[in-house]
């Protein structure tokens, strides 16, 4: 949604750490919040090589299709976590 358009210098601060979510406004917590479901749902071409890379290094945990924690194995595939 938002993300198209540079962020208020607030929310950008908000996003970048150097301003409390807790001090934004009602108004500019919707906002940060829609900018923080973009990133979440729709990551760029970056943060998927980077959590491709992490899970193919084995040790990553996460839940299957089917909602069952599981472990990545080096070089890809994944266990139970029991």
């Amino acid at each position: 949604m938002a993300s198209m358009q540079k962020p208020p210098p607030r929310i950008q601060s908000a996003r970048e750490g150097r301003l409390p979510f807790e001090d934004l406004s009602e108004v500019e917590r919707v906002y940060f919040l829609d900018l923080l479901d973009d990133d979440l749902f729709n990551p760029d071409a970056e943060t998927v090589a980077y959590f491709l890379a992490l899970a193919n290094e084995g040790g990553a945990v996460g839940e299957d299709e089917s909602g069952h924690l599981v472990c990545s194995l080096p070089g890809g595939g994944i266990e139970p976590v029991s």
